[in-house]
């Protein structure tokens, strides 16, 4: 449509032009001929004067002479003199005048003759009055001669100021039809110019007013299509060809930080600014991609929008290119959204999910601790209960010497103690996960307590072998604990000690002082402990070897029993080992009261006490 309007317009103004210039050509070749006819008409008038002019200084010779002649004083000379001085130049300038004329030129001999005739008349009355005969030069002025040469001067002059008029009527007629043909080309010419000016003005008008309809239609889709976007609830941003943002949408001005007005123009990749969210490298711009290959392109994952101004929002967003129907390239349409809420759900149920399994993990490595733990309680119940049975039996049923006897009862005693320990481990478990384990705090030195314990399980060392190598700080003070329950701590610890050291080993336990903490240590040449085991060493049903064939005995209750007490004392309690055969080391830490006068105080494994120390 525009370029149709345009045409349009270039026609008419080309024939337009065309009109106009011969309109111009005519009336400059009009005007060109008045101009010619006037120069013409000057030119005949100057020559008509020029002969008045010849004329007038002849008169002059004769008007000089005839005074002379009549006063005798050469005064009156003048006039003569002056005629004689420049009738030869009028003569001279008339024939120049009429040099285009040849009837003219055909006269300047008979002129020049005339006005010499008539001046040599002239001088001759003169010199006969010098000569002093005054009558007869005045005889000579009145005579014929004279008089006759001037008329035939005259009638010469009226000769040629009649072809001179002549030429003059024939230029004023002239003059009169290139006015005449001026003023119709002028006339003309502009009724033809109007009506060019009429025809490309209504054509103009005919085609603006539907280019106006066209526009008026394109606008209106436009701003259907603007309203369309802007009730989308994604953000739109619109290019053009080369990637400079032409349109954005209301959501979209929100998302990246800059409005319509301040983005028009700008490059794709200073609007929409986005990078991986986890390399932090610049990612492609989808739009660019759907521009360059001419197809959808979709976000990668994990890409987040930089908005104007700060901060950062997970999106997610597809391109495609705009094209005509005839497959032109216009540009590029990017439709994103906000998907952090998005992500932040599924990340939030991604964790659960982990964690579900995790607990429904946990829950069966629970089960099948418990029932690991059922077997091994059985094993363990049922092997000093076998041994008890079978002596049991043998004495009732033989007869035994002293020495097999005491060998008897102390199979039965160990195997009871066995028993017992197991019972009391069991019950120590019931207590701390009922709450109802009750200890009664009082200050005691723990060093007689350690000494006890130690002494009590020589005689299991001795029979292994094991060297026992204790190191005491004799003022560690008094800390504030339950003396069982301490004595408890210590026999777990020991036993377990005792139980993973080989033949020959060493156990070192150690007691000192450390700011307000004892800190007692207590380090085997065991077995060791393997690093993944480490956490679970304190857990309660837990050891490294859960099968029924394992070398070690117990329920692996001890070190858990160990930990809850010393938490309960407000303590703690840690293990390091190096690994397989390298050993381990147990440290207890139990806090050093600052006050030395504390009252007893019952705490059970709930953390509630009956009696509070004094402040």
């Amino acid at each position: 449509m525009s370029s149709s309007i345009e045409n349009k317009v270039r026609i008419g103004l080309a024939i337009l032009f065309i009109v106009l210039l011969a309109n111009g050509l005519a009336s400059y070749r009009a005007t060109q001929t008045l101009i010619a006819n006037e120069q013409r008409v000057a030119h005949s008038h100057q020559v008509i004067g020029e002969i008045e002019s010849i004329l007038s200084t002849i008169k002059d010779a004769e008007t000089g002479e005839r005074g002379y002649l009549i006063t005798g004083s050469e005064d009156f000379l003048a006039p003569y003199n002056d005629a004689l001085a420049q009738i030869d130049r009028q003569v001279k300038h008339f024939e120049v005048l009429t040099a285009d004329n040849p009837r003219q030129q055909a006269r300047i001999p008979t002129l020049r003759q005339k006005i010499a005739d008539r001046l040599a008349i002239l001088k001759r009355g003169i010199e006969i009055h010098r000569s002093g005969d005054a009558a007869g030069a005045q005889q000579l002025t009145k005579e014929g001669p004279g008089r006759q040469a001037m008329d035939e001067l005259r009638l010469l002059a009226a000769d040629m100021e009649a072809d001179e008029n002549i030429e003059l009527q024939q230029r004023a007629e002239e003059s009169n039809q290139s006015a005449a043909a001026s003023n119709l080309t002028f006339v003309i010419g502009n009724l033809i110019t109007l009506g060019l000016l009429l025809a490309i003005g209504y054509i103009i008008n005919r085609d603006i007013a539907v280019r106006m309809r066209a526009q008026e239609e394109v606008r209106a889709q436009r701003e259907w299509l603007q309203i369309t976007l802007a009730s989308i609830g994604d953000g739109v941003i619109a290019s053009d060809a080369k990637g400079a943002v032409t349109f954005l949408n209301p959501i979209a001005e929100k998302l990246t930080g800059w409005t319509l007005s301040e983005a028009q123009g700008r490059p794709l990749l200073q609007v929409f600014d986005i990078v991986n969210e986890q390399t932090r490298q610049v990612a492609e711009n989808p739009a660019l991609r759907a521009i360059r290959g001419g197809t959808i392109v979709g976000l990668a994952n994990h890409t987040v929008l930089r908005r104007r101004g700060g901060g950062e929002i997970a999106v997610d967003d597809t391109a495609s290119p705009i094209k005509t129907s005839s497959g032109k390239l216009l540009g590029a349409i990017l439709i994103f959204r906000d998907v952090t809420e998005r992500r932040r759900a599924d990340e939030e149920r991604t964790r659960l999910m982990t964690s579900e399994r995790k607990a429904l993990e946990r829950a069966e490595a629970a089960n099948r601790t418990k029932d690991e733990f059922l077997a091994t309680l059985s094993h363990e119940l049922r092997t000093p209960l076998t041994a008890i049975y079978g002596w049991v039996s043998i004495l009732k049923n033989s007869e035994f010497d002293a020495k097999q006897l005491e060998k008897a009862l102390e199979v039965i005693d160990r195997n009871v103690r066995a028993q017992t320990q197991l019972v009391d481990d069991l019950l120590s478990v019931s207590r701390i996960i009922t709450g109802n384990l009750k200890m009664q705090m009082e200050l005691i030195d723990p060093l007689p307590a350690t000494h006890t314990a130690i002494d009590s399980l020589r005689p299991a060392a001795e029979a292994k072998s094991i060297q026992i190598v204790t190191k005491f700080d004799q003022n560690i003070g008094r800390i504030f604990v339950d003396g069982d329950r301490w004595q408890q701590v210590l026999w777990n610890l020991l036993t377990n000690a005792l139980k993973f050291t080989p033949k020959g080993g060493e156990i070192r336990i150690e007691f000192c002082r450390e700011g307000h903490f004892a800190l007692l240590t207590v380090t085997d040449t065991g077995e060791g402990i393997e690093p993944a085991f480490l956490s679970n060493v304190f857990e309660r049903f837990s050891q490294a070897d859960s099968t029924t064939t394992r070398r070690h005995g117990g329920l692996g209750l001890g070190l858990s029993i160990v930990r809850h007490i010393v938490e309960l004392h407000g303590g703690t309690v840690m293990v390091r080992s190096d690994g397989r055969d390298k050993g381990s080391t147990f440290i207890v830490q139990l806090p050093i009261p600052e006050t030395p006068d504390l009252e007893l105080k019952e705490v059970n494994s709930r953390g509630s006490s009956t009696r509070e120390p004094p402040a």
